[in-house]
């Protein structure tokens, strides 16, 4: 018996050691991993060379695609821009989001939300001030591509002036970091007015290829009258992009014309 035990003992000895499994925590980790996440690898807000450091305000004469930029300043702001982007995903309609700094550090992850959902991040200084000198207009602007940077993993590439003053020093600063200082071709007044059917009617009513429409996304009437302004816009055929993607648009359609 002890040398039938022996030679038993004597195989095991020889055997190689079973290979651990691989950890259910990794297995788990690699099969929930997502191909269609959106990084910031993956995501170009490159501009066009004709747009970088400039001012644009309006959209080339005879521009022939049937886009517009829908555009929110101010935010990101909870009580309201979650629902924006809710109706905007429904519909699959992108849009440009003119953040404030101060609003990017308090509130990163609502940032993420508007990154990972297709719409680009752009620029609208940090406290929105109108004039301010050329110190405190570099803190403003640069201090905001950082909180943005931190929130989405990008640097802006689109800027727009408190106000839309075009000569203010936030513009000539961020025009001298590369960004496009971007104005507005048709205003909501959803800062005048309160009133849903008037703010749609300014939006919906004369829209023509290549314009680009301001809103903001901290206004609880403005929140109200996107559903029936997105519906509108459908309806009519628009193609609503993120404004990086209208400039390549607009590039395109520049350089056909030479």
């Amino acid at each position: 018996m002890r040398g039938i035990v022996g030679f038993l003992l004597a195989i095991m000895l020889m055997s190689p050691a079973p290979k651990p499994a691989l950890s259910t925590e990794i297995d788990s980790a690699v099969s929930s991993v997502d191909p269609s996440v959106r990084t910031p690898e993956s995501v170009d807000w490159q501009l066009p060379a004709r747009y970088v450091g400039q001012t644009v305000s309006r959209h080339p004469r005879g521009f022939d695609k049937r886009s517009i930029a829908l555009t929110f300043d101010d935010g990101p702001d909870p009580r309201f821009t979650p629902g924006i982007l809710d109706e905007l995903k429904k519909r699959n309609m992108k849009a440009t989001f003119f953040v404030l700094g101060w609003r990017v550090e308090r509130y990163p992850a609502l940032v993420k939300r508007i990154f990972d959902e297709g719409h680009t991040v752009a620029n609208h200084t940090r406290m929105h001030p109108a004039r301010p000198d050329q110190a405190r207009a570099t803190e403003e602007v640069k201090s905001t591509s950082e909180a943005i940077k931190k929130a989405c993993g990008k640097y802006p590439t689109l800027f727009r002036p408190p106000y839309g003053i075009r000569d203010s020093w936030t513009a000539r600063i961020a025009k001298g970091e590369g960004m496009a200082s971007v104005i507005w071709t048709i205003s909501s007044a959803d800062t005048q007015t309160k009133d849903t059917k008037t703010i749609f009617d300014n939006v919906t009513k004369t829209p023509s290829n290549g314009d680009i429409i301001l809103m903001h996304d901290i206004h609880e009437h403005t929140a109200s009258a996107i559903p029936r302004i997105l519906d509108e816009l459908d309806h009519q055929g628009w193609n609503c992009v993120t404004l990086d993607k209208l400039f390549r648009q607009f590039d395109e359609f520049e350089n056909s014309r030479n």
